[in-house]
């Protein structure tokens, strides 16, 4: 049975990493960051970048679902609120998403921030979207002082048949 696991959390937390890490681990997966659908130059959240996105997500999904060679989909993307969570598992819902919120602590997360060189204005949203995740229905997998061997093992605890 074919099965999708959606990697979700802040900017930078790790879900790249993860899922990278992830997909070498699971036979006959497919791994696709939601960011590569949607890296567009400049960036503009408008409707149409938003349909285009869509497509992206939906035409590689359905090219997983037409391949019987494989049988995981690892999805990683921000995922930010409730509304886009729900969109994404109404779309991967015939694989019975695993959905899990990659977190840590904010000094961590400050941290992996600096280490990464990105942009620490992501921080004056960091607490509305903690506030947004704290309210999801979802694994939780603290990655605080693990290493990714150890947060990959956790994650496999919630895939069926792993």
């Amino acid at each position: 049975m074919k099965q999708t696991i959606i990697l979700i959390g802040l900017p930078g937390v790790g879900k790249s990493t993860t899922g990278k890490h992830l997909y070498s681990q699971l036979p006959r997966s497919q791994y696709v960051d939601g960011d590569d659908l949607w890296r567009i130059h400049p960036i503009e959240v408008t409707d149409i970048n938003k349909e285009m996105v869509e497509h992206n997500i939906k035409s590689v999904y359905q090219g997983f679902q037409k391949n019987r060679l494989l049988q995981y989909f690892i999805f990683s993307w921000v995922v930010a609120n409730h509304e886009l969570l729900h969109k994404i598992t109404t779309w991967f819902k015939d694989t019975n998403p695993v959905i899990v919120l990659l977190e840590c602590n904010k000094g961590t997360y400050i941290h992996r921030l600096q280490e990464d060189q990105r942009d620490l204005s992501i921080l004056d949203r960091y607490e509305e979207m903690q506030s947004n995740y704290n309210e999801m229905d979802v694994h939780r997998v603290d990655t605080t002082d693990k290493s990714i061997p150890d947060i990959i093992k956790e994650i496999q605890t919630f895939i069926p048949e792993c």
